[in-house]
């Protein structure tokens, strides 16, 4: 029969029903476990005083419940696993202090990139259109990925910062523009663009030029007069200048003398104010005929200058 002073100590500790002890077959003389329980309540009751329930409360309350399991164990006559788990209770409590108030490093957040679009706001449908994303920046980090939306069902996703695209059919297009750093964080820009209906007209290369010459004639500025004041009227209208000939003398020397054409007629329209950078020139030389050049006349047709505009006023 225990004595009342152990009855007193184990009581003390919260057993409180200390026949259940023998009623499993425990034993409690010199029990390592009690000793341990004992130390690690001991340790809890110094953290309460010291402040740790109010400073700590979560951690506070992780120690009593931790308590009651290791009672808990201890009542089950696992003497071993309780010893353990008492250890770590008695370590945890005696350090919850210094770890609750311990000052806390802050990890900088990775700060997100900035998308930039930039690219023409018109076009010609079946013209090839540029886009650049070169001015898009990530201030802690690198860019990883560009992802072209073109708003006609059609993306691209490049790890360089430029795309190129051409549009099929006439409408306004939402271009999108999707950045992706090395972290994962993404910017958005977006930009819309006016595709026209490709116009071309064909002007015959005897009323701009001479025979042999790539320098127009007056009935030939007439002609291009009101492709000017069409284009100085609308700043979004773009044209396309292509110069051909017909297959008489050298291949090569035609393919010079379409190209000196098409400058001719790209020369006169920024004379009148258009900036170059809404002119495409080209020269296709004998390549691409309208018809055979078996006669004079088909010849005559060949000779030619094109030009594909994004307006509809001509």
């Amino acid at each position: 029969m225990l004595s009342r002073r152990a009855v007193r100590y184990f009581s003390s500790l919260g057993f409180l029903s200390v026949v259940g002890f023998f009623a499993v077959g425990c034993t409690l003389d010199e029990s390592p476990a009690i000793k341990q329980i004992s130390s690690a309540r001991n340790a809890i009751s110094a953290a309460e005083k010291e402040g740790a329930k109010e400073k700590c409360p979560e951690g506070f309350a992780d120690l009593e419940q931790r308590y009651l399991k290791v009672r808990g164990i201890f009542y089950a006559c696992n003497e071993a696993e309780a010893t353990t788990l008492a250890q770590q209770l008695q370590s945890d409590a005696e350090g919850l202090l210094g770890q609750c108030l311990a000052p806390v490093v802050a990890v900088a957040d990775n700060q997100p990139p900035t998308a930039e679009l930039s690219g023409p706001t018109s076009g010609v449908a079946n013209q090839l259109l540029s886009f650049s994303a070169i001015d898009s920046s990530d201030p802690d980090g690198t860019i990883t990925s560009y992802k072209w939306d073109y708003g006609d069902g059609t993306t691209a996703d490049f790890t360089f910062p430029r795309a190129t695209h051409r549009y099929t059919t006439p409408g306004m297009y939402l271009v999108q523009l999707t950045v992706e750093d090395d972290k994962g964080a993404t910017a958005l820009a977006s930009q819309q663009v006016l595709i026209s209906e490709e116009q071309r007209r064909s002007i015959a290369a005897h009323v701009l030029f001479d025979f042999d010459s790539s320098e127009l004639r007056p009935d030939g500025i007439a002609e291009l007069e009101p492709l000017l004041q069409a284009m100085q009227a609308d700043s979004l209208m773009r044209a396309t200048i292509v110069g051909h000939t017909d297959n008489s003398g050298p291949e090569r020397y035609n393919l010079g003398l379409s190209e000196r054409r098409a400058q001719a007629v790209a020369d006169y329209l920024m004379d009148g104010g258009i900036g170059s950078d809404r002119l495409t020139v080209e020269g296709r030389g004998e390549s691409d005929p309208v018809t055979s050049n078996e006669t004079s006349e088909e010849r005559q047709q060949n000779r030619r200058v094109d030009i594909v505009v994004s307006a509809s006023n001509l």
